[in-house]
């Protein structure tokens, strides 16, 4: 589905693909969990592994166990920042 920016590695197992809408509730950071505030709940990633493409709408990450597309929901205040 996002194969057109995300670049598979070499043996590297398949990853669900996750869309959400929420807000990032601290910048993203190489070898961290995510923590991502969606409608009345947070979503605790598993260790992001690469960050493919941000922008002030949306952000492109890979876990180690899945691929996510973050839609930033309008009231965000935190973007879609990322610490590499």
């Amino acid at each position: 589905q996002y194969g057109d920016r995300i670049n598979m590695k070499e043996g590297e197992k398949v990853k669900n693909e996750i869309k959400i809408k929420g807000q990032l509730i601290m910048p993203i950071r190489i070898g961290m969990p995510a923590y991502i505030h969606e409608d009345s709940c947070i979503r605790r990633t598993s260790a992001v592994v690469e960050i493919c493409a941000q922008s002030k709408r949306s952000m492109l990450f890979k876990t180690q166990n899945s691929i996510y597309l973050l839609e930033v929901a309008q009231s965000d205040t935190c973007g879609t920042k990322a610490i590499q």
